[in-house]
């Protein structure tokens, strides 16, 4: 279990638990009631909400729980080991395929590399990793089909796997993967060119094969991708500057974790360099070490390496660990200028898992030049590579080496500590190093069979990640324990609509997303780069609980530590039976909805904001309204606004009123929303500048909220489309001969 359960404990499983318990009782989640005051769930990618193997688990078990998160990673990693496997075996374009054992090796490197055991606390992000090798594979064989060969289903195959990717829940590696492919398609487009410039009708079909596939990728996730392209300029995220997107990057000191990943300590407890702990692309010194080997071999013309795209993994894996650099190049501001799509990506170090990809393809590579190439041949390759590869170790080495040593620290204790773990580390790398070549030697020589140097780099490699990922971030603790707090029991009690706020503070014991697993409505919640941004500023300009646009949000009670200082005047303690927390009550809290005679219209969002910032505004008898009409009506009594019924996506809401008013909801202003007042539609002003309003005319009224987004229509309708033509198009490529032979065997069954 990573240290604090990562994201799987604190983010995902609540959002997992709400989507399982939602579908298995009949109801697509599209909006989340109980955080941030609102938000859209079904937009946030990270949920992975339509991703089939989530919705699979969704709907098959009775309790999502944190073990359920794990097996979901740990599948995915194996899967991701697997498509390696598969994508090595597919790589070569002439000549018999790669050998088993080779191909072994690099399912290995890549399964258990840097970013997939660092990253065994993201869920989303090791399952849209894991997608990488598949899609690469399948797009390879789609662009590399001859004429008359089933090149269709290739598109195909590698569209599903993009649009698999899409839907997994994390768009940094998705993002990654249309790039790589981009990339790929580009690079083979002109290597064709450049070979047989007078193949037009050929030459064309490549790029649009690639386009084909990625088309349709894009299509089979646009029921996931359109919500998010319409959650996207309302979140932060929309206007990630230079700064932000470069932070967690690879220092280029650290790059000597490519070879002893523990030299500045591994793992959160542990680390101790002055750096950002980032993964920094550890795959194991054997996948390594034979990554140069299918280099040199390339650059040698071995008949093992031909028809490979070795010129193209390795340019992938250097360009990915200088963009893993952020700003310490200009690589990573020059891919952001020529794409501005990509600006709302951050820790550019992710970038080292298509580092990973493409070394691992190359040592796969690397071990089958080895065991069908002449040994004496083989002799020579090495000693070529031997002065180059010794060469860059250094260069990559020496520099982290030296930071290590400066960086030791001046207490007994903890530089014992870290010359403990910086002597352990480099001792891994020196004896897996030691076999490697030792191994290689031996083979080259003849005093080992080609299945003896395959088990014995495949043991080594094995050995030396399973080494320095055992025991990595693991705890002796539940990370859920605080999501299921005892003293959440006081809160049912109340049968009333209000919401909480849970002081940081009290985030040991209590989780920000507690709520979600609760069925209690939060203020708040675990940090979310895709947070409406409007709420969010909103939030983080209540630095005083006095105010009264604090108790507009419907804040009843707050958990803090016991001793916690709050404003007593209007606040008063009410539980104090859990050890550590305790419970206050907001005296002056506002009901969730209300009615309001008086408006004040706001041209803009900035004069909005304007008028909530004003001095003297008060929300229980006043609206900003964007888009509305003034209004200073005087109702010879106040107007109610009585809750009827409170579903996530739907509210209503019966008002009964002297005077014209506006109906004000303290819910999260999202598109999508549609309103009625007794059947008839009714506009749905932006409010307080967050929030929700409806004008409603005197009298008693019936006012229905309901979250209909047209962008997850649509999304579903490209989606459905797409893979009905995904399907016929697969279904036609199968050649005639073989329709035939089945249907032949479908009669005979049938009659027997």
């Amino acid at each position: 279990m990573p240290e604090g359960g990562g994201d799987n404990a604190g983010f995902l499983l609540p959002l997992y638990d709400y989507a399982s318990r939602a579908l298995r009782s009949g109801q697509l989640p599209l909006w989340n009631p109980y955080l941030y005051a609102g938000s859209p769930l079904a937009a946030d990618v990270q949920v992975g909400l339509f991703y089939p193997p989530n919705v699979i688990l969704f709907l098959l078990v009775p309790r999502f729980t944190y073990g359920w998160v794990e097996a979901l990673v740990a599948a995915h990693v194996f899967w991701a080991a697997l498509g390696l496997y598969v994508c090595a075996r597919c790589l070569r374009t002439r000549g018999a395929p790669i050998r088993r054992a080779a191909a072994l090796l690099g399912a290995l490197s890549f399964g258990f590399s840097d970013l997939f055991v660092t990253h065994f606390g993201n869920a989303n992000l090791v399952a849209a990793a894991s997608w990488l090798p598949w899609a690469f594979c399948a797009f390879h064989r789609a662009l590399h089909a001859e004429p008359g060969s089933p090149a269709a289903r290739w598109v195909v195959a590698a569209g599903v796997c993009v649009g698999m990717a899409g839907l997994a829940g994390h768009p940094q590696p998705f993002a990654y993967l249309l790039l790589t492919l981009g990339a790929y398609a580009a690079a083979t487009t002109a290597l064709r060119f450049a070979r047989r410039p007078r193949r037009g009708a050929w030459l064309a079909s490549a790029p649009a094969r690639g386009g084909l596939a990625v088309l349709t990728g894009l299509g089979l996730a646009a029921v996931a991708l359109v919500p998010a392209w319409e959650l996207l300029p309302h979140t932060r995220r929309a206007d990630l500057g230079a700064e932000a997107a470069a932070e967690f990057a690879v220092a280029p000191e650290q790059l000597v974790g490519l070879f002893a990943p523990g030299l500045f300590g591994r793992g959160m407890q542990r680390y101790w360099g002055p750096w950002p702990r980032v993964e920094v692309g550890f795959m194991g010194t054997v996948a390594l070490a034979l990554a140069v080997v299918a280099v040199a071999a390339w650059v040698r013309r071995l008949a093992p390496a031909r028809g490979a795209p070795v010129a193209f993994l390795t340019l992938l894996a250097g360009g990915a660990f200088l963009l893993a650099m952020g700003d310490r190049t200009p690589c990573l501001e020059l891919l952001r200028a020529t794409l501005p799509s990509l600006g709302g990506l951050r820790a550019p170090a992710r970038f080292v898992v298509l580092a990973n990809l493409a070394l691992a393809l190359l040592a796969a590579l690397g071990l089958d030049a080895l065991l069908q190439a002449p040994r004496r041949l083989m002799g020579r390759v090495l000693l070529v590579a031997a002065v180059p590869a010794a060469a860059g170790a250094v260069l990559l080495a020496l520099p982290g080496a030296l930071a290590a040593a400066r960086l030791l620290g001046t207490e007994g204790a903890q530089r014992a500590q870290q010359l403990q773990q910086a002597a352990g580390a480099t001792l891994l790398f020196a004896l897996a190093l030691g076999l490697t070549l030792a191994a290689i030697a031996a083979y080259v020589r003849g005093r080992l069979g080609p299945r003896a140097l395959a088990g014995a780099l495949a043991l080594t490699a094995y050995v030396e990640l399973a080494v320095a990922g055992a025991g990595l971030d693991r705890i002796p603790w539940d990370p859920t324990a605080n999501l299921r707090p005892s003293s959440m029991e006081f809160l049912r009690a109340d049968p009333g609509l209000y919401r909480i706020e849970v002081r940081p503070e009290a985030w040991g014991w209590w989780s920000p997303n507690a709520a979600l697993m609760g069925g209690e409505f939060d203020v708040g919640g675990v940090y979310n780069p895709l947070q409406l941004a409007d709420y969010q500023l909103y939030w983080e300009s209540l630095t005083d609980r006095r105010t009264r646009r604090y108790d507009f949000l419907n804040a009843k009670y707050v958990v803090a530590p016991k001793d916690f200082a709050l404003p007593w005047e209007k606040f008063v303690p009410v539980f104090d039976a859990d050890e550590n927390l305790a419970i206050f009550l907001n005296t002056e809290a506002m009901p969730r909805a209300q009615l309001v005679h008086r408006a004040l219209p706001a041209a803009d969002r900035d004069a909005a904001w304007a008028r909530v910032q004003a001095r003297g505004f008060d929300p229980a008898v006043e609206v900003v309204v964007e888009g509305g009409r003034r209004l200073d009506a005087t109702a010879a009594e106040p107007g109610q606004a009585i809750v009827t019924g409170y579903r996530p996506g739907a509210v209503d809401i019966v008002t009964h009123a002297a005077a014209d008013g506006y109906l004000v909801l303290a819910d999260a202003h999202f598109p999508g929303w549609r309103a009625t007042v007794d059947g008839r539609a009714a506009p749905v002003l932006r409010a307080n500048y967050a929030f929700r309003a409806v004008p409603v005319p005197a009298g008693t009224h019936d006012v229905r909220f309901r979250f209909r987004p047209r962008s997850v229509l649509v999304g579903a309708v490209v989606s459905s489309v797409t893979a009905l033509a995904a399907a016929v198009v697969w279904r036609r490529s199968i050649p005639a001969d073989r329709r035939a032979r089945r249907s032949a065997s479908r009669s005979n069954q049938l009659a027997l």
